[in-house]
């Protein structure tokens, strides 16, 4: 009788008595699997390890670990039987199955048939799943066992019927209910999710809607912010001296412009230090209200003005 403490210790290692094995079970206490002395890819518990990856962690103490070397690293496990193996790519085996008459009425449900290919000889029989409610074809071979399902019997043999990838439509679902549970923990942990996730969860009765506030109406709620005031000595008459019917932030209110425009024009700043920049503000206004003023046959100031009635 084999030591299950040997299996445990050698694994596939290059110089393990059982690297020969069809699958090993590992019992390793702290859930790591050492990958650093073996050089063939294992389906370890469904998660394939690469070969010399060194160290991995489990949340088990037991680890099914399959060599995937003789598949060349193609097969999965199956979603129908977990102690067996599933091809990622049915193409071949499809096409196999259509040239054998697989999906023709002729091969009746319950029927078995050995197919031989270059690649290896399997058997395939037909089928029905009531709990799907749907027709498929089994294929085995060895540690191979999975199926191909579809919607009806090609009836005429012209191939008018569809394939139906149950396999992914498992992972789908699986993946889906871990990413919810996921959700529920980080929520009753009191971690902040997103709307989508919020409402993803409320459709499920976890969360009560009247609790999950949508951003973009909170958003609207909530008053605009008051323009920064901008003292006169930090101005930048390049970036906040324009016309404010551009809508940027960073310019100075009409009401501060009329101001300065009219301090200009009064001169009482004339001789000191304000000068020289009020100028320049004055000849900016003028040259950025030009056309509007135009268009609108008044003054610059009279546009101006007109601009705090709107």
């Amino acid at each position: 009788m084999e030591d299950q403490k040997d299996i445990s210790k050698q694994g596939y290692k290059d110089n393990s008595p059982y690297k020969d094995k069809p699958y090993l079970d590992i019992h390793t206490p702290s859930g790591i699997i050492d990958m650093t002395n073996v050089s063939i890819p294992l389906l370890a518990n469904n998660v394939v390890l690469g070969p010399r990856s060194g160290l991995h962690k489990f949340d088990t103490t037991m680890v099914r670990e399959i060599p995937l070397s003789k598949y060349g690293g193609s097969v999965k496990q199956s979603p129908y039987d977990k102690e067996k193996f599933a091809l990622k790519n049915q193409d071949g085996i499809i096409a196999d199955m259509m040239r054998n008459g697989a999906f023709l009425p002729q091969f009746k449900m319950g029927s078995e048939k050995k197919i031989e290919t270059p690649q290896g000889n399997y058997t395939i029989k037909k089928d029905f799943d009531k709990g799907r409610n749907l027709p498929y074809v089994n294929y085995k071979h060895q540690d191979i066992d999975d199926r191909v399902y579809y919607d009806r019997d090609d009836a005429d043999g012209s191939g008018n019927f569809q394939i139906i990838d149950i396999a992914q439509q498992i992972y789908d679902q699986k993946r889906a209910h871990e990413l919810t549970k996921a959700l529920i923990k980080r929520y009753k942990s009191g971690e902040e999710l997103s709307y989508s996730a919020m409402m993803h969860l409320s459709s499920l009765g976890v969360i009560p809607k009247d609790k999950i506030k949508d951003p973009k109406i909170e958003t609207l709620k909530k008053a605009p912010p008051a323009p920064q005031e901008i003292r006169f000595e930090d101005l930048n008459v390049s970036s906040n001296i324009k016309n404010v019917t551009l809508g940027d932030d960073k310019i100075v209110p009409i009401d501060d412009q009329i101001a300065l425009y009219m301090a200009h024009v009064s001169g009482i700043s004339k001789g000191t230090p304000y000068e020289k920049k009020l100028k320049r503000i004055y000849d900016k206004l003028n040259r950025v209200y030009y056309k509007d003023s135009k268009n609108a046959g008044l003054d610059v100031i009279e546009y101006m003005k007109s601009l705090t009635e709107s």
